[in-house]
């Protein structure tokens, strides 16, 4: 038996099932061209994110389209969130710094700048 297995709705592999496994064939196999030629037909088989079979006739889910679309949106605002960490990282020390030197700075900030120095100092050696 041979089957059709989509990847996606137009990328299939040929499978060819025997007694005891299956193996991948390419789609200009002389015992598959054969089999076809013979009147049979593959049965359908979805192997894709998106697809399923249904009556033996694929069916790709009608919200991919929605769903690839809030999954790239998701990854996009990942990456802008990722950006502006990244931003807020690298200006907490020059702010830190400013803030420290100020007459009226607070303890707390005096202290972690120091601690912050000391951390660094240790890079040097």
């Amino acid at each position: 038996m041979y089957a059709h297995r989509y990847i996606d709705e137009n990328t299939y592999q040929v499978i060819h099932y025997f007694n005891g496994g299956s193996r991948i064939l390419r789609s200009d196999q002389h015992d598959y061209l054969a089999w076809l030629a013979s009147g049979n037909v593959p049965t359908i088989e979805a192997a894709g994110r998106f697809l399923s079979v249904v009556d033996g006739k694929l069916i790709v889910d009608p919200e991919k389209d929605s769903i690839l679309t809030a999954e790239a949106a998701a990854r996009a605002e990942s990456a802008i969130k990722a950006a502006l960490r990244e931003i807020d990282i690298s200006s907490i020390r020059s702010i830190r710094e400013q803030l420290a030197k100020l007459p009226d700075a607070s303890q707390y900030l005096k202290d972690y700048e120091a601690q912050a120095i000391s951390e660094r100092a240790k890079f040097k050696k």
